[in-house]
């Protein structure tokens, strides 16, 4: 399932992007770089399983930043980014007094995968490092706030 399906005002914006994205009618449109193609993310129905895979991703994180990964930096944030904006959902299954952590956490955590995302985008080189390195500990802070 994917994120934008309980969002509609997302799959409307989502819509509204990639239709003027489209090459006018006769134009050639360049070939773009595969590693700059980023499936959908895949969510998972439980939150037990969005945090598994939000920990998974974190592990992921440390081999970018260890320079061992085999994916690219684009994947890594844009699962990162969509997984959090998912456990939004169940911010308010917890318990009150756990809610402002995890509210706190997701926000977090979204805003450092979009950090990532510009600053490899346009950053210099030492930009993308430095937000992985924020992004980390974010995502241990999001699983955390849902588990303890």
């Amino acid at each position: 399932m994917l994120f934008a399906v309980n969002r509609p005002w997302l799959l409307v914006a989502i819509g509204l992007a990639t239709a003027s994205l489209q090459p006018a009618r006769g134009q050639i449109q360049a070939p773009v770089d595969p590693k700059y193609v980023v499936p959908p993310t895949e969510i998972p129905k439980t939150p037990g399983a969005i945090l598994e895979m939000l920990r998974r991703e974190e592990l992921e994180v440390q081999a970018l930043l260890e320079g061992t990964s085999a994916e690219g930096i684009y994947p890594r944030f844009t699962r990162v980014r969509d997984l959090s904006v998912a456990m939004e959902d169940y911010v308010r299954t917890l318990p009150e007094a756990k809610r402002a952590r995890a509210s706190l956490a997701v926000r977090e955590t979204v805003r450092l995968a979009w950090l990532l995302h510009e600053a490899a985008d346009f950053g210099q080189a030492s930009h993308p490092r430095a937000a992985l390195q924020l992004l980390r500990p974010a995502i241990a802070e999001l699983v955390a706030s849902f588990r303890e």
